[in-house]
């Protein structure tokens, strides 16, 4: 009766939820069993009671079917007090289903909330892998120095497994160097072991993955030591290459489970980052290092190149003033001796080549203040910037059509003044010479947009400059127009702007054609 009971269940699921409800579902039945089927497949509970109401039905027929039915009679008969075992033996039969059930739920219940469990287990440790890696993250971002962020990495992994030492080297060259070590209970910064070719350190290089040993005594790398403690290694890898090995390591036999390798192979990964982080940051000083001393030696030749070229410029200009001199001597000569005998076009001539000769003085003395602005030291003082743009422009003796306005208040700089009379002269005479207005208006200001610096401008109302040529009429000889239509050398700008970066200066301008130009000077406010 036992097995062949036990034997019920198995045939009756297979017959219940294989071959009978599918071929009679589709055959004969149609959506009423189909439904009954669903209903089957919907949870396990349903299928469970299907089987204790099977198991019902079949030991009620079985008791009157078999020859175990009189065996029972027989058993039932023997018993005192127990009447009417036809009637109650299903409902004693159906109480045994019953029990089954509620212990097969039981068990159920106990599975699942194992494995409830065993997934909080996880998902805590998964949470403490996150808060290692966010931490170690932190770490590697917020600290340039790879020794700070090495030993925080080593921290982090030694407490996360309870390990007892930690080391850590990286390659320089060919050879792994000691970079920082957790030994005898406080961290080292100098060597306290020298990796061996053939041993533990280059071993994990080599095979480039990690290497666990749980007991050493029972690996050949440390067959000749007194050691039974339990180590692992991991390669700092970079994508393919290996840039260092970190150890960590027990004094005692120890299994290390996957949740301390993932970890420790995280950890390892941050190392790696650092220790990467830290080449590119020599590399970047380096080659800093060089652009500078580059930049600095070419500067220097450009500063004695443009010396050299500054004294040149001077030692021609200087001397073609004797020449000059001799050619206008010899023109005032002629139009003296001469003038009442010249005819019209001679004295048209001659007038012509008295002003070719004043036009190139102005371009020798242009020359001459241009290399000297270069070439001189700039002693600094007090300048009172009211006081002299206001002697500048009376000294500048200006035409009734030319207005000049300035403000009351003005700074007083800490500056070069014969620099600063130059570039407020030509600036303001520039204003002048290219301004077709009937009235020519000149307005003077300043403002102070930074403590260390203050501005300040010079505004027309000449026939402005395009976009396009704004950085370009800086530049020495630079014209936007020929002499004939107006005069002048073409110097004038460059020397302001040599002026005011001599100064230690800034300008720039703005302007639109047809509405003046404005043009702005920066200079330092303190020495």
């Amino acid at each position: 009766m036992g097995s062949a009971g036990w034997k019920v269940r198995p045939f009756l699921g297979k017959v219940a939820f294989s071959t009978f409800p599918c071929r009679l579902s589709k055959a004969i039945m149609g959506k009423t069993v189909q439904r009954f089927w669903l209903w089957l497949k919907a949870s396990q509970t349903n299928r469970d009671l299907m089987v204790v109401w099977l198991l019902t039905i079949a030991t009620y027929l079985a008791a009157y079917t078999f020859d175990l039915y009189e065996r029972f009679v027989v058993f039932i008969s023997s018993l005192e007090n127990f009447g009417g075992y036809q009637a109650v033996l299903p409902t004693f039969v159906f109480t045994l289903c019953i029990a089954w059930f509620a212990y097969r739920r039981w068990l159920d219940s106990m599975r699942e909330t194992r494995k409830l469990r065993q997934t909080e287990d996880l998902l805590r440790y998964r949470v403490k892998e996150l808060e290692t890696l966010r931490e170690a993250s932190l770490r590697l971002t917020s600290s340039l120095s790879l020794q700070e962020v090495l030993v925080s990495i080593l921290e982090l992994a030694r407490q996360l497994v309870s390990a007892d030492d930690a080391h850590l080297f990286a390659y320089d060259g060919e050879a792994l160097q000691f970079q920082i070590a957790y030994w005898n209970g406080r961290y080292q910064n100098k060597p306290v072991a020298t990796p061996r070719l053939h041993g533990f350190t280059y071993t994990v290089a080599r095979q480039k993955a990690q290497l666990v040993i749980p007991n050493v005594n029972l690996h050949p790398i440390y067959q000749d030591w007194q050691w039974g403690g339990a180590i692992v290694g991991l390669p700092l890898c970079i994508g393919e290459e290996v840039r260092g090995v970190m150890s960590i390591s027990y004094k005692e036999p120890h299994e290390f489970n996957e949740g301390e390798l993932r970890i420790l192979r995280l950890l390892a990964d941050q190392a790696a980052i650092a220790l990467h982080n830290a080449s590119l940051h020599a590399q970047v000083q380096q080659q800093a290092a060089e652009l500078e001393q580059r930049v600095q030696e070419r500067t220097a030749e450009l500063t004695e190149a443009n010396e050299e070229l500054s004294q040149y410029a001077y030692a021609v200009a200087h001397d073609l003033q004797t020449p000059l001199r001799g050619v206008r001597n010899y023109a005032d000569f002629l139009h003296e001796d001469l003038a009442a005998s010249l005819a019209e076009e001679q004295e048209r001539y001659l007038h012509g080549l008295t002003r070719a000769v004043t036009q190139a003085e102005a371009l020798v003395e242009g020359l001459l203040l241009l290399s000297q602005i270069g070439g001189r030291d700039v002693p600094r003082q007090q300048v009172e910037m009211g006081t002299l743009l206001s002697d500048l422009v009376t000294g500048l003796g200006l035409s009734d059509e030319v207005q000049v306005t300035m403000g009351e208040v003005w700074p007083v700089l800490w500056s070069e003044p014969t620099l600063l009379r130059q570039i407020f002269q030509n600036l303001i005479v520039n204003g002048i010479k290219f301004n077709e207005s009937a009235v020519k208006k000149i307005e003077l200001g300043w403002r102070c947009d930074r403590p260390d610096e203050i501005c300040f401008w010079v505004c027309d109302n000449g026939i402005g400059i395009d976009s396009q040529y704004q950085e370009q009429i800086f530049g020495v000889f630079e014209r936007l127009h020929a002499p004939q239509v107006y005069s002048g050398t073409g110097i004038g700008l460059a020397l302001v702007r040599k002026a005011v970066r001599r100064l230690n200066g800034r300008i720039w301008l703005q302007s639109t054609v047809g509405q003046g130009s404005t043009f702005f000077v920066a200079l330092p406010a303190n020495p």
